[in-house]
Order: structure tokens, then C-alpha cells, then sequence
């Protein structure tokens, strides 16, 4: 990973992306109890994440090195979009195993 962030010449955020990598992952976990902390959590990541692909587009990294942040871009995204009720979660199966309130 170190030698990732020197080759995208952005050694001085490697420390910043770790912690809020864990502070992101944590708001998530938080955040089934608060649903604030769920909120800034998954838009936080989102962000962070999209930023994430940005750097590999201008990298130009191939599909294949884009796809996880691509991807974890997206749920997060999601995520922030059904817990702010942009999106409508009745259909989703996942609420029964979490429990979640409707």
C-alpha cells in the first residue's frame, strides 16, 4: 500500500485515508444504533472512495485495479441513499437478517 500512494504521488494522505477508512467503517457499525453516524459514515466512505477511483483514472489503471473502489463507491452510496430514505428498502432481503425498523 505505501508504494501505491508513492506512485500516485500522494504520500502525505496514506496516513489520513487509513484513519478515515476506520472511522468510516466504524460510523457504519455506529451507525445501526444512530442513524446519523450512518449517514455521515456511508457519504463520508462514498466521497472517499470516489475519490479513490478518481485517482485511478488518472492513474489510468486498468477496469480491473478500479473495480474494488468502484464498487465499495457505490455501496456506500446506497447505503446512504436507503438510510436517508432516497431509495426505498422494502424489497430489500438484508432487513430481516439486520432486523432493521421500517
Amino acid at each position: 500500500m505505501k508504494q501505491e500512494f508513492v506512485r500516485y504521488k500522494l504520500p502525505g494522505f496514506r496516513v489520513l485515508v487509513a484513519w478515515l477508512e476506520l472511522l468510516g467503517g466504524a460510523g457504519l457499525i455506529v451507525g445501526l444504533k444512530w442513524p446519523f453516524f450512518l449517514y455521515l459514515s456511508s457519504a463520508g466512505l462514498g466521497l472517499l472512495m470516489l475519490a479513490g477511483v478518481a485517482v485511478r483514472v488518472r492513474m489510468k489503471d486498468g477496469l480491473l485495479a478500479s473495480l474494488p473502489a468502484f464498487f465499495f463507491m457505490l455501496i456506500n452510496f446506497y447505503i446512504f441513499a436507503v438510510a436517508s430514505g432516497l431509495v426505498e428498502r422494502s424489497s430489500l432481503k438484508v432487513q430481516a437478517f439486520l432486523k432493521l425498523p421500517r
